[in-house]
């Protein structure tokens, strides 16, 4: 969605299924990270059985 700061500045919100210790999650993130201008992690919780 628009960042409503600046023209064409976007900001992405990601839910992803797995854990940030996953070694392709980890990948990913790390990706993320390195592309993004701000980057946060809100969450990353074990999968729990019930």
């Amino acid at each position: 969605r628009p960042s409503k700061q600046n023209l064409w500045d976007y900001i992405f919100y990601v839910d992803i299924e797995g854990h940030q210790n996953d070694a392709s999650v980890s990948a990913a993130l790390l990706e993320l990270n390195q592309r993004a201008a701000l980057f946060k992690v809100l969450g990353s919780y074990p999968v729990a059985d019930v």
